[in-house]
């Protein structure tokens, strides 16, 4: 706009703008067929109008980019040293004939620059992109969120049931028991080899072998030296072996579990005559007896047992030995709890799991057991002289491979469904006089 403004005022300089005589020398007369000059004030007039609107119409342009410039100042063209500058003056001649008037700006002058509308809508899209998905993973985590709440949920509810069961509190016990007694053996032992170490050693006398003792009674003088064959080592082993050790209820523990607890491999508890409420677990091989039993060698079944180890609550069984465990049982009744609980699960008074039962002079069920024996997972099972009746479904249960039974003498009648049901590739070994009558379905049922 001021270049053009330069150049209107300097051809007004160049020429007369009142009586449109030039300062300059005449012009010469044109050569005849020549067209006629335009008059110099008319030609002047029509170049100043183009400068003007020209003019106009860069400074109403200028004006959208101030515009701009007031918004945004980062994204204006013009330079921010001109932003605030005051606008030019526009010249306006003081003739007769007035400029033509300035060129209003239109909506198209107005418009947004092509590559600023579409930067705003790349980066509009841009956003909505964005906002969608983000929704899609707040939703996908509102989802995994409540799917872990249930899950945590679900896992309390079975720790609760968990807990709350009798024979899961008794292995819990057992085994926190267990790792207190390694605990003081292994503290036992160190202070022991403490105290070895600090002592000095002691000189112990050679215990006489049984040669040399036999050597001495013998009116010989003079005997040959005789070397010790197996079998004499072998007996003076067993002679120096010392006996298991014996537990006696309620002498030596109040309760039965912790006398198991206490005792060690193949050691034997003695029972004395009452009734004991307890969910008994054996991991270890041990022997169970009651101090008075009755003996008959002719009957069939068990004799009168005066030791009874009834289950606390419903659901539980009285005896479960595990896969390491080793139990002989003799002259005791095995049975259920007698509450009655209709949301408790019944189950067997005696369950194996994999482990060695030996049952002798034992009854086993009651009313309120599923069966009497639940043998299964590859478990040994041997009964002697066994009473299984009066359960709701069977006197003896064998399943699963590898699960085998040997039955001599039992009675297992009068139960809910059948006497001795064996199932899943379980077998019998041997079976002598075995009595199942009165059931209510059959006698043996294998399937």
């Amino acid at each position: 706009a001021c270049h053009t403004r330069a150049r209107a005022e300097a051809a007004i300089d160049q020429s007369d703008w009142r009586g449109g005589v030039s300062n300059s020398a005449p012009a010469a007369a044109p050569a005849p067929g020549a067209p006629l000059p335009a008059p110099p004030i008319m030609a002047l007039a029509s170049a100043l109008a183009s400068a003007l609107s020209d003019a106009h119409a860069t400074m109403a342009h200028a004006k959208v980019h101030e515009d701009y410039a007031a918004a945004d100042p980062f994204s204006s063209p013009v330079p921010p040293s001109k932003q605030n500058a005051p606008p030019a003056t526009v010249f306006k001649p003081t003739s007769v004939t007035p400029p033509s008037p300035p060129r209003t700006p239109t909506s198209a002058d107005k418009r947004e620059p092509a590559s600023t509308v579409a930067a705003r809508r790349a980066l509009r899209a841009a956003v909505e992109r964005v906002e969608r998905r983000c929704a899609r993973v707040e939703a996908v985590v509102a989802s995994r969120l409540d799917a872990l709440d249930a899950r945590c949920t679900e896992m309390k509810t079975m720790m609760v049931k968990l807990v709350e069961n009798q024979p899961t509190k008794t292995c819990l016990d057992a085994v926190k028991a267990a790792r207190e007694a390694a605990a003081r053996a292994e503290v036992a032992a160190q202070q022991a080899q403490k105290h070895a170490e600090a002592s000095p050693p002691l000189q112990r006398e050679r215990k006489k072998s049984l040669s040399d003792r036999l050597a001495a009674l013998s009116p010989l003088k003079k005997q040959p030296v005789v070397e010790e064959d197996a079998l004499v080592a072998a007996y003076a082993s067993y002679q120096d072996q010392e006996p298991p050790s014996i537990s006696r209820i309620p002498d030596d523990f109040a309760t039965i579990q912790a006398a198991i607890d206490a005792a060690e491999d193949d050691g034997l508890v003695i029972i004395a005559p009452g009734l004991y409420r307890e969910a008994l677990v054996v991991a270890r091989p041990i022997k169970l007896e009651a101090a008075e039993t009755t003996s008959d060698d002719e009957g069939v079944g068990a004799p009168l047992t005066t030791v009874t180890v009834e289950a606390p609550a419903p659901g539980s069984r009285a005896l479960l030995v595990t896969a390491a465990g080793s139990c002989t049982a003799r002259g005791i009744a095995w049975r259920c709890s007698t509450e009655v609980n209709e949301l408790a699960r019944p189950c067997a008074a005696v369950g194996v799991k994999g482990g060695r039962l030996a049952l002798e002079s034992c009854a086993v069920g009651s009313a309120s057991a599923l069966s009497g024996v639940n043998a299964q997972r590859g478990a040994t099972l041997s009964l002697l002289r066994v009473t299984g009746a009066n359960c709701r479904h069977t006197g003896v249960l064998l399943s699963g491979a590898g699960t085998t039974a040997t039955l001599e003498r039992c009675d297992l009648s009068e139960n809910g469904a059948h006497g001795l049901e064996i199932q899943d590739a379980a077998r019998v070994d041997d079976a002598l006089r075995l009595r199942c009558a009165h059931n209510a379905l059959f006698g043996v049922f294998v399937s």
